[in-house]
């Protein structure tokens, strides 16, 4: 089954996620794997790259998460959240500093939730 969705839209990947435990009868985890890689050199890169990024690979990470995690919580269902980030999480390079901060809140966010 696929699902066509837009993950920097909340709406949507909200209704993308509804619409998988309605057509399945259940929701056992979620795979976030989406992402894009944007670099710019530090003094170049501008605001409109960081949307981009933010709302791609972090935003839609913790949209996705809770969206999932809600409706496992609702249906007393034991799941998963697997949340694939980069190498540039943890040890990045010239011009990938914005890229990098993405990478890095996923990682974060990732052991934060672990908490709820």
């Amino acid at each position: 089954m696929a699902i066509k969705a837009d993950n920097r839209n909340p709406k949507d990947l909200v209704a993308a996620i509804k619409q998988a435990r309605a057509e399945t009868g259940r929701l056992d985890g979620l795979l976030n794997n989406a992402g894009v890689t944007l670099t710019a050199p530090f003094l170049e890169a501008d605001v409109a790259m960081w949307d981009q990024l933010w709302e791609t690979n972090q935003r839609s990470v913790l949209v996705g998460c809770q969206a999932a995690a809600r409706i496992m919580v609702e249906h007393k269902r034991v799941g998963v959240l697997v949340n694939v980030f980069s190498v540039h999480g943890s040890a990045s390079g010239q011009s990938y500093e914005d890229y990098a901060g993405t990478q890095g809140a996923i990682c974060a966010m990732g052991r934060a939730m672990a908490w709820s």
